[in-house]
């Protein structure tokens, strides 16, 4: 049984589709207007404690002067949380797979949940692209992700996830 909840988002699908948008935006009404199977929130709860935990590893990671990891495991907590986020919100990948990519998630993120809903402070729109740039230069360099930018990117990736926390629990 569905909840009007639910109704509603697909009333808001179906406007949508008839006043036409982008291949990228009838992606994710199509998807929404899918039943989708599970418990959202408990999903949505399961990658908030993946997040919990790769921002963690990055505390951790941070404290052994271990900056490149730092930099990868606070990437990877804004990228679950924010994938909590859209899970939250109803919003699911289209591949038939169900596989978040990182463009997925960030466009998501940044357009439907700050720029769209207003669900999330504007101040979080970069967060996911830039903590993706310093784990790029931790992951695919020669060059090393210094303590200070380590230090920026875990306290964005803290700020980052307890905007997310305080929404979805």
């Amino acid at each position: 049984m569905r909840c009007s909840h639910h109704d509603d988002r697909l009333a808001i699908a179906r406007a949508r589709l008839t006043t036409g948008v982008g291949f990228a935006g009838l992606r994710w009404i199509i998807h929404l207007a899918e039943d989708t199977k599970g418990a959202p929130v408990e999903e949505a709860r399961t990658y908030l404690t993946k997040a919990a935990e790769s921002l963690t590893s990055a505390q951790i990671d941070f404290a052994a002067a271990r900056y490149n990891s730092c930099a990868n495991r606070a990437y990877y907590a804004c990228f679950q949380a924010a994938v909590a986020a859209l899970l939250a919100a109803g919003i699911r990948p289209a591949s038939p797979r169900g596989e978040w990519s990182h463009e997925f998630v960030q466009s998501q993120f940044n357009g439907l949940l700050i720029i769209r809903r207003k669900l999330y402070p504007a101040a979080l729109r970069r967060v996911l692209r830039d903590t993706m740039a310093v784990r790029e230069k931790a992951d695919y360099t020669p060059a090393s992700v210094s303590a200070r930018v380590a230090s920026r990117v875990l306290q964005a990736a803290q700020d980052f996830l307890q905007a997310i926390q305080e929404k979805v629990r």
